[in-house]
């Protein structure tokens, strides 16, 4: 029953680390180059870190330059450059996770706004929302902060226009540091899974916090009474928000599928069904858990995330 169940996990983990992977090969390549001297040259990812970024650049820099990998050997010796699409086949999930942590601010929201199914991100540079400064405010995200790019600002002092970039940059912030989290979390109950060790009592040295949570987990799936007493934190079920959250729609779905498979299978029998409650009570997992997790938003609107924010 349970090394089923992990299995269903780890391949969930394994979709997972593909979709991140692809968002931050595109990121990269749109972002610095498809030239490795040009997106692996540390000066060009976050400053505050930039002796981490010439240690990450120059392990991955040895891959490229020496791998018998292939696709990675045959790009070396046919062409002049190796893609981060074809680079970054060659690393764990842990690997990214590093080299994502190095990741300036531009780069990450496009990671991010990939990752997390929401409509709006899919144009990351453009954010509407509401503040309780303004009724309506249209930004531009950069690097450096957020900018009025349709002048409606012009009555505003420069207070308001101060009041108004804090709340936006917090909202966001929120939001990156959330998908910072779920691949935290992910990342520590992959490598959970990887040494064979059991689901009982395993919990993440991450933590999910509810207020961005709730953008896509609606109190039906989980109350805030719930969240209080450490149910989703951190814990397995914050294991498959986190997945749920991140992976594409189509393997979220697959996930969701297998899951009930399993549930099916085992509740075959009375007594199987009563086993399988009790292993679920081990887990901490409601015996309804995958019906809440059917409700877990998949795909968010413009307007359903503009409403959402403060």
């Amino acid at each position: 029953m349970e090394s089923d169940l992990q299995d269903i996990l780890f391949q969930a983990t394994i979709n997972f680390e593909h979709r991140f992977k692809e968002s931050m090969a595109h990121t990269l390549s749109t972002q610095l180059g498809i030239s490795e001297a040009d997106y692996l040259d540390p000066l060009r990812f976050k400053k505050r870190k930039f002796n981490k970024a010439i240690k990450i650049t120059a392990f991955l820099l040895d891959i490229a330059y020496h791998t018998d990998k292939n696709p990675t050997r045959y790009y070396r010796k046919n062409y002049d450059c190796i893609p981060p699409w074809i680079l970054l086949n060659n690393i764990t999930l842990g690997q990214a996770r590093m080299l994502f942590s190095i990741f300036n601010s531009k780069m990450t929201t496009k990671v991010t706004s990939s990752m997390l199914p929401i409509e709006a991100a899919r144009i990351p540079s453009l954010i509407v929302g509401k503040t309780g400064v303004s009724t309506l405010a249209i930004k531009q995200l950069y690097e450096e902060g957020y900018t009025d790019i349709f002048g409606i600002f012009h009555q505003q002092t420069d207070q308001e226009i101060q009041e108004i970039n804090t709340a936006y940059k917090k909202n966001f912030d929120d939001i990156t540091n959330l998908f910072k989290n779920m691949l935290s979390i992910i990342h520590d109950f992959r490598n959970n899974l990887a040494h064979g060790n059991g689901l009982f009592d395993f919990h993440s040295r991450a933590t999910l916090q509810l207020a961005p949570l709730r953008l896509f987990v609606p109190k039906l799936v989980i109350t805030d009474q719930e969240f209080n007493k450490n149910f989703g934190k951190n814990d397995l079920l914050s294991f498959m928000f986190s997945l749920i959250i991140t992976m594409d729609k189509y393997d979220t779905l697959n996930f969701l599928k297998h899951l009930k498979d399993w549930r099916n299978n085992n509740c075959s029998t009375p007594d199987r069904e009563n086993a399988l409650h009790l292993f679920l009570r081990g887990l901490n997992l409601p015996t309804n858990f995958i019906g809440r997790l059917e409700k877990v938003k998949t795909e968010m609107t413009m307007e359903e995330l503009r409403n959402q924010m403060p």
